[in-house]
């Protein structure tokens, strides 16, 4: 199991303010009857609405996580709402969001402990700050509450309380949020997850090119291909006649009942589908991108298309390089390259979304233009500040949307385009995305080939798994690949996610092994317990081999024999076998029972510099008309199997050891 030993919560510093700041930033001219909805001043102006902390709220207002209603506290709210406003002033949407969701958490933990037992006895209605309690903060500790929900709040109770020259609260801190521990699957099977999504986004182009070919007039194959024809056809009818590509169900029925409709073969789903990608197909295009590059979904998720983030390689005009930004790393780069005809490679998946969605991102152009006229219009005249902010949000999210090259549209909205964000992408219709992903697909698989369940960051990591393997452990590629700009983050992510991880498979799976080969032969040996742990299993045949190498018998130099009680006649002509005595010469260069095994350099050098030794010893003509030249040969070629700059370390010893008188050459030859 991988845990990460370091704390790497990127809104640890939430607000970029220190509290000093914070408190001098608050407007000294919002009173408590001063409206509780304003626009953030960051670059990407968030509205943010704290009404329904003073109203109340039953039901959720869009789709997402709900923790449940909560009642309206109108004096608590308006007595923070300045210290609010001057810390989230210049956040980010996300951070902001951070704060809404430690407000909601807050809200319904007063609710909670009010009707509590403990309420009879005690006074614990909560109206204004001055309420709030180390009864409350021992209630979130106990309950676990988020440690960043509990942080802001006190956070936000202490400026109150310090502009109203108060003393800080001294509650307890909540320990960190430790990660669940997590092990990454395999890399088989982590490129098992990534080649099913590769085949379902495959699968999204072959139904976007196949209707293509009926739209152009080719003859359907059978009757489902005909019915799929007729809902391109009339869905095109639909989107001339409308101007818009996404005309709206009740513009496709045309008149029609929904039984009538339904009994023609009209399917929206189907008419969308053969020219947009829906929401699970922009998904399946997302995680596919995140598994190739090994990107952050935010990397992604911010690309614009009115940058050019996709390039030619300017080598190499086969291949394109993609740019990115990371923007909770002080917007550092990141880039990832391809090549230009993988259809499953990020590049080419960004540009055939781009293109195929390029009509959605004319529409909102259009919508984009026509708002901000009616904003123009609206901020001239009388219109209330609720008509204002409505036109205003719209205005926001149009302009993220026409830059976005994640468009999608849905059967279930009417005449909506959507597009991917950061809080969204991961949504599925059951549980997450990727879950129900892997569930439909494991639905079709037997239990030995199951694929395993994992999470968006998951291709991060095993993206960084794969750099550090074909980098022969290279922290430096690992950085590179990652994007990272400080290699004490890139050793700490390795440290921490990719050896951790393995070093803990590896004990267990030499645990595993250890236990099996015991159970099976009541003895264990290392190499054999070697060969299981690393690659998963020994097939039989090894072991036999195994067992040959170790049965061999090995010459003076170090060669291993096959036959040593039995030497051809061409080496050993006077020997005489008997089954015990064993070859008297060992010239093993020249025998065909030699067998060369790892350790037979050290031997294979030293027999070299004999035979050197005997060349330089006796006459040129003697030296040529014996063997001692051909296995001078053997030797020379059978160590070439060994690095050369060994090789002549090793030479040069034993031809040392010979000039000193250390060591003797035996004439061995017959």
């Amino acid at each position: 199991m991988s845990i990460r030993k370091h704390n790497k919560d990127h809104s640890a510093s939430l607000g970029e303010l220190d509290d000093d700041a914070a408190a001098t930033s608050v407007h000294p001219d919002f009173k408590s009857d001063d409206s509780l909805q304003f626009w953030t001043t960051h670059d990407e102006s968030h509205f943010v609405d704290l009404t329904p902390f003073a109203n109340g709220q039953e039901k959720r207002e869009r789709a997402g996580l709900w923790g449940g209603p909560y009642s309206g506290r109108p004096e608590l709210i308006r007595e923070i709402a300045p210290v609010i406003r001057g810390l989230v002033d210049h956040l980010a949407p996300d951070t902001v969001v951070n704060y809404e969701m430690a407000l909601r958490a807050w809200w319904r933990l007063f609710d909670d402990v009010e009707t509590s037992s403990m309420a009879r006895a005690l006074p614990l209605t909560v109206k204004t700050t001055k309420d709030i309690t180390e009864i409350h903060a021992r209630r979130a500790i106990d309950g676990g509450m988020h440690n960043n929900s509990y942080r802001i709040f006190v956070r936000i109770l202490n400026l109150v309380r310090r502009l109203a020259q108060q003393s800080s609260l001294n509650w307890p801190a909540v320990k960190s949020d430790t990660p669940k521990p997590r092990d990454l699957p395999p890399s088989e099977q982590m490129k098992e997850v990534r080649i099913e999504l590769k085949h379902a986004w495959f699968g999204v182009l072959w139904r976007w090119e196949r209707a293509d070919e009926l739209m152009a007039g080719q003859t359907p194959r059978d009757a489902e291909e005909e019915r799929l024809a007729m809902n391109y056809r009339h869905y095109s009818e639909a989107v001339e006649e409308a101007g818009h590509p996404q005309p709206g169900r009740e513009m496709l029925k045309n008149g029609m009942t929904t039984h009538a409709y339904e009994a023609v073969g009209y399917r929206m789903a189907d008419m969308l589908k053969g020219s947009f990608p829906d929401s699970t197909d922009i998904r399946v295009a997302l995680h596919c991108c995140m598994a190739s590059t090994g990107w952050n979904a935010s990397t992604l998720l911010n690309l614009r298309t009115d940058q050019a983030f996709l390039v030619v390689h300017p080598k190499d005009p086969s291949r394109y390089v993609l740019y990115g930004v990371k923007k909770r790393a002080a917007y550092a780069d990141q880039t990832s390259e391809g090549l230009l005809k993988s259809q499953g490679s990020a590049g080419v998946i960004l540009e055939t979304l781009i293109k195929r969605t390029e009509p959605l991102r004319n529409q909102l152009r259009k919508d984009l233009k026509q708002a901000e006229l009616l904003y123009a219009k609206a901020k001239r005249g009388t219109s209330s500040a609720a008509l204002l902010n409505k036109l205003k949000k719209k205005i926001g999210r149009l302009k993220k949307a026409v830059v976005c090259p994640w468009l999608y549209v849905s059967a279930k909205s009417e005449a909506a385009i959507h597009y991917l964000d950061t809080r969204n992408y991961g949504s599925g219709l059951r549980e997450s995305f990727l879950h129900d992903f892997i569930t439909d697909a494991n639905a079709n698989r037997t239990d030995a080939k199951k694929l395993p369940y994992v999470v968006a960051g998951d291709f991060r990591h095993a993206f960084a798994d794969y750099a550090y393997e074909v980098s022969g452990g290279l922290v430096l590629f690992v950085m590179k690949a990652l994007g990272q700009k400080h290699l004490k983050t890139s050793l700490g992510y390795v440290n921490h996610v990719i050896l951790n991880r393995r070093d803990e498979r590896q004990y267990v799976t030499l645990q595993e092994v250890l236990w099996d080969e015991l159970a099976q032969g009541g003895k264990v040996d290392a190499t054999v317990l070697a060969k299981r742990a690393q690659d998963g299993a020994i097939s039989v045949v090894e072991r036999q081999r195994l067992q040959d190498y170790r049965n061999l018998r090995t010459s003076r130099i170090g060669v291993g024999c096959e036959r040593p009680h039995a030497p051809p006649r061409h080496i050993a002509p006077a020997f005489e076998p008997d089954g015990k005595k064993n070859c008297p010469v060992q010239r093993c260069t020249l025998c065909e029972n030699a067998v060369l095994l790892p350790e037979s350099r050290d031997g294979l050098c030293m027999r070299q510099a004999e035979l050197e030794h005997v060349m330089a010893s006796i006459s040129v003509a003697a030296f040529l008309e014996s063997s001692f030249e051909e296995e001078l040969e053997n030797t020379k070629l059978a160590l070439r199997r060994w690095p050369q700059e060994e090789v002549q370390e090793n030479l040069a010893l034993w031809r040392d050891r010979i000039a000193s008188g250390e060591h003797k050459v035996v004439d061995l030859t017959q």
